[in-house]
C-alpha cells in the first residue's frame, strides 16, 4: 500500500498519508503478532531471541513505510525549507532504522555463532 502511494502519487498532504500509514502499521503489527504468537510463549531462549531478532528487522519497515506519502526528497533548497519538518522526520526515521537493523544483525550474529 505504501509503495503504491509513493510510486503513483508522490508527495501528498500528511492528512492523507498518515491515516493510510496508520492502517499499514496496524496490518504489519497484526501480521507480526500472528506469525510470532506460537513462538513467544515458548520457553526456549533461542526461539525467543529469533523472534526478537525478527521484530528488530520488521520495526524499521513500519516506519520506513511513512516515506510513501513524503515522496522523494526535495531537489532544491526551497523545497527543503518548505518541508523542513518532514525532512527532519525522514532523517530521524533513517537514523532509528539503522539502529534497529544494527541491533537485529548483532542478535542474529550471536544466534548463528551459538548454533555453530
Amino acid at each position: 500500500m505504501a509503495a503504491l502511494l509513493a510510486f503513483t502519487i508522490g508527495h501528498t498532504s500528511y492528512t492523507i498519508y498518515l491515516p493510510i500509514w496508520m492502517i499499514h502499521v496496524c496490518l504489519m503489527l497484526l501480521a507480526a503478532w500472528v506469525l510470532s504468537s506460537k513462538a513467544l510463549p515458548s520457553q526456549d531462549e533461542d526461539t525467543k531471541q529469533l523472534v526478537i531478532c525478527a521484530y528488530l528487522f520488521v520495526i524499521p519497515w513500519v516506519f520506513i513505510a511513512l516515506f510513501g506519502g513524503m515522496g522523494p526528497p526535495p531537489a532544491t533548497a526551497e523545497g527543503w525549507v518548505a518541508t523542513a519538518i518532514e525532512q527532519q522526520v525522514r532523517y530521524a526515521i533513517l537514523l532509528g532504522s539503522g539502529v534497529f537493523f544494527t541491533l537485529g544483525f548483532a542478535l542474529l550474529r550471536n544466534q548463528l555463532k551459538r548454533t555453530g
